[in-house]
């Protein structure tokens, strides 16, 4: 499982494991919260976006089942 830490005031890090694509949101404050099925596009797009909370709030938290 890959980890990588953000830059983000809403969000410290994302661990993403590409084999069961299983995504996981370390959000500040409140821990880790784990979403099944994320693809590894969604994952490089989360990644690279200019706001991590932004594209969390429209494309993943709403999409995919903690």
């Amino acid at each position: 499982m890959l980890t990588q830490y953000v830059t983000s005031s809403f969000i410290d890090a994302l661990s993403y494991d590409e084999d069961k694509e299983l995504l996981i949101v370390w959000i500040a404050d409140r821990g880790p919260y784990e979403y099944q099925g994320v693809d590894p596009d969604t994952y490089q797009e989360f990644v690279e976006a200019a706001s991590k909370g932004q594209f969390f709030n429209a494309e993943i938290k709403p999409t995919y089942d903690v």
